[in-house]
């Protein structure tokens, strides 16, 4: 303790010597140092940080301090021949700049580790230089919070009034089509429609409400791979705070070179799961466009925009502007700056769904997660080709999503050998990986062609004649039926297996310090991992679909009715788990600690909180404009059917 007393007193005279004993800061120090304020000293020495490389100091304390502001510094240097990371906190005069404070910290470094700052990717500011006034954006934020949430209440007492004062009971169900409108002469108010939108009963009526039992199996498949998502974003967006035995964790034999780490690296896999799901609903769009004898893709278009944007915008606009008000500590300043150096350039390519292509890099993207949205709208985008090409021949159909595939499995082993990219996430290539191949359509649409054809092969089984069916259905026990549960129990499993393969493979590349894999495996496993856990999950859910008989065990643990509530929510609580965790991370008074049980606790925190801003979000924004469309859409529809007349 006293010889680190001492550095912290030499770190104090480097201070006084740069200045030439002239500046604030330098004179402010030096009368804690000839005791004119030497309880003042002693505290601002107890406040600062001086285990190094991680350590925070006392927060809180250099708060109470007065004329003093506490300075987080975080700093790259080259220590015998490698790049480290440096965290610290230090608790310093008023007086004191960053400027002053980054170049003491250099010397300092110099000085007694013999070691070099990285300025280009170093950082020094005060915790309290975060801005908290009420900009114009965070007041009108505010305003539409209030305005929603008054208009939901007002659909509150509204109801309460009708279930008082009717005198029958024609006004229990809040009606928002046009059909019901007729029967309720208080909706057919321009403006009561307007506010009906916002009601609560309905609204919860609508979430709760299971319309499409059949998909029960794949409500579960949502929930799990969104709790996957926030599991493995708990762990990862830790680094952008820190972790105080990082080294634990990425040295040799640490947490990052354990078999069961896969887990969290694989969570890249739930993605591909969602871009499946979406493959298989846009899919059976067209099947109903068919069954009506329609082609409304200004409607398929519209309403995929109405599902997305004011979800994403109003979570974008409480992000930016309203987020820095919820948290603060040694490191919120943080947050602040990643949004000012993300969303105030480039927040337009996040509404506008290019964000995946523009800025160039992932780490430059507003909410740097929806690079998943972009994709998910691009690839909506180009699905009414693979209809057209249906409704034209079948054959043309599979033809199209061949050269599709084709392509995309060309450039992605093109693009991962021409970057030479590393699975190993430590690897210096492993950003090309992001930037070039993990957030680009035409290497991520393999899962979307996927899920056209697992919607193509069930509405084919699903409308078999009778007699074909009852085949499928059987159960009927003799030696044709046995056999054929045995074949299709088999192809289940060795399904899950390659599933698990892909997941674990990994980890030979992980087993030692370093990477183990050459330019050869490496670009085989982006090739063909997300092709062999597409197929494989395609193959999974075609069975659970198709056949009643088989992974019942699944089933039922897929299609329980709780899974109803949080897979509707899935979208928004994609939306609001990051921005959670990165709050309370960078909220932290201290450094995160990586070890199991905290981790496991903290992942079911951000899930809890994740599905109940989610919530919030899907009664203030999503569902009330999803009725805005459905009261638009009746409106079209009513106006065609005069024109027709």
């Amino acid at each position: 303790m006293q010889l680190q007393k001492i550095f912290s007193i030499l770190t104090i005279l480097l201070i006084i010597e740069l200045t030439n004993g002239q500046s604030a800061c330098a004179i402010d120090y030096t009368n804690a140092l000839f005791l004119i304020n030497p309880d003042g000293f002693n505290m601002i020495y107890i406040a600062t940080g001086k285990n190094i490389p991680q350590d925070l100091g006392d927060y809180d304390l250099c708060q109470t301090i007065s004329e003093t502001r506490f300075c987080y510094a975080d700093t790259a240097i080259v220590f015998l021949g490698e790049t480290t990371r440096i965290q610290t906190g230090y608790c310093v005069p008023k007086s004191c700049t960053s400027e002053t404070v980054f170049e003491a910290i250099g010397l300092y470094l110099s000085f007694f580790f013999k070691a070099t700052l990285i300025p280009e990717s170093s950082t020094v500011y005060f915790a309290d230089d975060i801005d908290k006034s009420y900009s114009p954006g965070s007041v009108i934020t505010f305003i539409l919070f209030a305005l929603f949430a008054a208009l939901m209440i007002a659909t509150i007492f509204i109801d309460v009034f009708k279930q008082l004062f009717s005198k029958n009971n024609k006004y229990d169900q809040v009606a928002l089509d046009e059909n019901d409108v007729q029967a309720n002469s208080v909706v057919r108010n321009p403006v009561m429609k307007f506010v009906n939108c916002y009601s609560l009963k309905e609204n919860w009526r609508k979430l709760v409400d299971d319309k499409v039992p059949s998909f029960d199996v794949l409500n579960g498949v949502r929930v799990f791979s969104m709790f996957w998502v926030i599991f493995a974003q708990s762990i990862s967006l830790g680094t952008y705070s820190g972790y105080n035995n990082y080294t634990a964790v990425v040295m040799k034999s640490g947490r990052l070179y354990q078999w069961t780490f896969q887990i969290v690296v694989g969570a890249q896999f739930a993605a591909d799961t969602f871009f499946l799901l979406t493959g298989f609903f846009a899919m059976l769009k067209a099947f109903q466009m068919r069954d009506d004898g329609e082609n409304r893709y200004i409607y398929y278009y519209t309403h995929r925009l109405v599902r997305l944007l004011p979800s994403l915008i109003f979570v974008l606009l409480v992000y930016v502007n309203v987020g820095r008000f919820f948290g603060d500590g040694p490191l919120f300043f943080d947050y602040q700056k990643r949004i000012d150096d993300t969303c105030h350039k480039h927040w337009f390519s996040t509404i506008f769904f290019f964000n995946n292509f523009y800025p160039t890099k992932l780490t430059n993207i507003c909410m740097e997660w929806t690079w998943y949205l972009s994709n998910d709208f691009q690839f909506f985008i180009i699905a009414p080709i693979f209809f057209i090409l249906y409704r034209i021949k079948s054959w043309l159909f599979f033809i199209g999503i061949s050269v599709f595939g084709i392509i995309s499995l060309a450039l992605n082993g093109w693009l991962a050998n021409k970057y030479n990219v590393n699975t190993f996430i430590l690897d210096p290539s492993y950003d090309d990986y992001y930037n070039y191949i993990y957030e680009k359509p035409y290497t991520r649409i393999i899962p979307f062609l996927f899920g056209l054809l697992l919607a193509y092969f069930y509405d084919y089984f699903t409308n078999l004649d009778y007699d074909q069916r009852k085949v499928i259905d059987s159960k009927k026990v003799n030696f044709q039926q046995i056999a054929k549960k045995i074949l299709i129990w088999s192809v289940f499993i060795i399904f899950l297996i390659l599933m698990a393969i892909v997941l674990f493979v990994p980890y030979n590349n992980y087993k030692e310090e370093g990477s183990k894999w050459g330019t050869s495996s490496n670009v085989a496993y982006v090739v063909l991992s997300r092709f062999i856990w597409s197929g494989s999950l395609a193959g999974v859910l075609f069975i659970l679909l198709v056949y009643p008989n088989v992974g019942l065990m699944f089933k039922s643990l897929l299609s329980l009715k709780i899974w109803v509530i949080f897979a509707k929510l899935t979208f928004n609580a994609f939306l609001v788990h990051p921005i959670i965790i990165i709050v309370v991370n960078f909220s932290a008074r201290s450094l995160l600690n990586y070890s199991p049980i905290p981790i496991l606790y903290e992942s079911f925190a951000n899930i809890v909180l994740a599905y109940v801003f989610a919530a919030i979000v899907y009664f203030l924004v999503e569902a009330p404009f999803y009725n805005f469309e459905k009261i638009i859409m009746g409106w079209f529809e009513k106006k065609k059917k005069i024109e027709e007349i």
